[in-house]
């Protein structure tokens, strides 16, 4: 079995060097013809000696002076053979142990607990099969010690660094482990980076070792998966563009495994007639949904003074019905006076001293009651003014709070299917995207 990969494995890196011939494909062509095995330390050894080798053998002419393609990482300009490869995904899945796969050597460091590392988007180049590869490495999502929000401010700082644009953009998952956390990664990534990213994404699994074991392929893998299941909805979306790693095993089924995904990159780019994700539609579609995000706002807050004026109203009719309530009261108060005057008026003659006192004492006591009235009257006003003012600053304040909340969670909930942003994208292939 060893045998037959380290077949396949020389067979595809013929092919490729045939198809992306260059000075570095030259140089690994010469050693290979010579009966070496090239790996990452033999061009780590030219580069040593800025890239210039001497090749004494009859696949190149004799004592001819060739320089290698690959230069240090900080002079490694836009080249036909560069590809710029963002890696992303949900934390814990592999995302840092993918990308040295891919590079050929331990840059990125990687954990196998599960638990994040990345916390900073970091870079790295490579020369590998004829390609000078940019990997970039990203925070994950759902990181409990790192906001959805602070890790998609780190994505959008690589762009600056992979200009004019990414050809392909890595989503990494593991395999049988596709849940909703992973679902809601996906969506958030197509909400935020625009449906446009469709074109340029490739699923990576990890775990291929899980398959090995079992003696079955990945191809194996994705036909058994059911229709409805949420890994069939993913790879739908993103045409059945999959490869997978594993992290054991001989090192010539990991560089076919490389050398698989970097002709499926090739042919994404040729799929796009070599366009890239680019720096412009990630700040249109950030546009958009700040756009779709402020007209939520102003509804939220039309619908805020709403409330708040449909509060006052209540207030407003709430004080008058107690206002009519105390006016009655005193009217029936003041009528049950007036009789009382009555009566006493009627026994006046008989007790003309002792009603001089009583009309007196009725006297202060209309008096003080008018004064006690007064005074609930102005103590029901000031109550109506505080309550509505308590009543706006309380609407306010939780609809302030809502509007805060709901920014934060704004784009980690809302889907893409909600079509909000190009619910009509039609990819390059002619396909609708729902």
């Amino acid at each position: 079995m060893r045998k037959d990969a380290e077949r396949k494995l020389q067979e595809r890196e013929h092919k490729y060097r045939e198809a992306h011939r260059s000075d570095s494909g030259l140089f690994m062509q010469a050693l290979e013809g010579a009966g070496y095995v090239i790996g990452t330390a033999v061009v780590k050894v030219v580069d040593a000696f800025n890239g210039a080798f001497n090749y004494f053998g009859r696949t190149v002419a004799d004592s001819e002076t060739r320089h290698c393609s690959q230069k240090k990482s900080e002079d490694i300009g836009i080249t036909e053979n560069e590809r710029r490869i963002l890696l992303i995904g949900r934390t814990g899945v592999g995302k840092s142990t993918t990308g040295n796969t891919i590079l050929g050597e331990d840059v990125f460091v990687a954990d196998t607990s599960g638990e994040s590392v990345t916390r900073k988007t970091e870079y790295a180049r490579s020369l590998r099969y004829g390609r000078n590869l940019l990997v970039v490495d990203t925070p994950g999502l759902f990181d409990t010690s790192i906001p959805n929000n602070q890790t998609m401010k780190e994505i959008a700082q690589c762009y600056s660094q992979t200009a004019p644009g990414l050809h392909a953009i890595i989503f990494v998952t593991e395999i049988g482990r596709f849940t909703q956390q992973e679902k809601d990664t996906f969506d958030f990534f197509l909400t935020h980076l625009g449906k446009e990213v469709i074109d340029y994404m490739i699923v990576a699994f990890t775990g291929k070792d899980r398959l090995d074991h079992k003696k079955r392929t990945i191809k194996q893998f994705v036909s058994n998966l059911k229709d409805e299941s949420a890994l069939r909805w993913l790879l739908k979306r993103t045409e059945y563009r999959y490869t997978a790693f594993g992290y054991g095993g001989d090192r010539a089924d990991r560089e076919a495994e490389v050398i698989e995904l970097l002709e499926m990159i090739d042919n994404l780019v040729k799929e796009n007639e070599g366009s890239y994700y680019t720096n412009d539609m990630y700040k249109r579609n950030e546009k958009l949904l700040k756009e779709r995000w402020e007209e939520e706002k102003r509804k939220e807050t039309e619908k805020l003074e709403t409330e708040i004026q449909s509060a006052k109203k209540s207030a407003q009719n709430e004080f008058e019905e107690k206002q009519k309530e105390l006016e009655k009261k005193f009217e029936n108060q003041k009528i049950e006076h007036e009789n009382n005057m009555q009566k006493l008026n009627a026994k006046f003659n008989e007790q003309e001293s002792d009603i001089e006192k009583i009309k007196n004492k009725n006297k202060q006591d209309l008096e003080e009651m008018r004064r006690e009235i007064e005074q609930r009257e102005m103590a029901l006003t000031v109550r109506r003014i505080e309550t509505e003012r308590d009543i706006e600053i309380r609407l306010r304040e939780e609809a302030e709070r809502k509007l805060f909340n709901k920014e934060m969670t704004f784009r980690e909930e809302h889907r893409s299917d909600s079509g909000f942003l190009a619910s009509s994208h039609v990819n390059r292939k002619g396909y609708r995207i729902n």
